[in-house]
């Protein structure tokens, strides 16, 4: 009975399919690191972002760093080509800032007290070379005690009122 290799042919394919599945298998395992270790990345980048967005929310305003509002839209230009924005470095990261003030007085609600206030719209990103960085945007109100609080002015909390990201 003569059966020609036909045994070792199927081995030899069986060997080959399973060896294409390891292949397979070792290309998707490598892009699930990839994905995973720019998740990581990413979520590192937005946690020292808004670090820094929460520290100069509480700290005082800095004069150097103000500007009247530059940009109704969602674009996230004018911040970045700015000729005098502020920097702060946190954890091996350079963060840029920019602190817009709007005009409108408004009054801040503390303890139950309609106090005078103003009304900012901060700015937050860090210095990337070799991706978009990541632009983080709040609007909060501070008490202004050198105003006064008319009686039909918006009263709002202090505080942050919103936040957005701009990518």
């Amino acid at each position: 009975m003569k059966q020609h290799g036909i045994i070792l042919v199927i081995t030899l394919l069986l060997l080959f399919a399973l060896a294409l599945l390891g292949l397979t298998a070792m290309n998707t395992s490598q892009l699930e690191i990839r994905m995973s270790g720019n998740l990581i990345d990413s979520l590192h980048e937005f946690q020292i972002t808004e670090a820094i967005l929460n520290k100069v929310e509480k700290s005082p305003i800095l004069e150097n760093c103000k500007y009247p509002p530059l940009s109704k839209a969602r674009d996230k230009t004018p911040w970045l080509d700015l000729p005098h924005k502020c920097s702060e470095k946190f954890m091996n990261n350079t963060i840029n800032y920019v602190i817009e003030e709007f005009p409108n007085e408004v009054c801040v609600l503390i303890n139950e007290q309609r106090l005078p206030g103003k009304y900012y719209r901060l700015t937050v990103w860090p210095e990337t070379k070799d991706r978009e960085p990541l632009v983080l945007q709040s609007t909060y109100a501070v008490p202004n005690p050198s105003a006064v609080c008319q009686t039909d002015t918006k009263t709002i909390p202090p505080g942050r009122l919103s936040w957005r990201e701009l990518n």
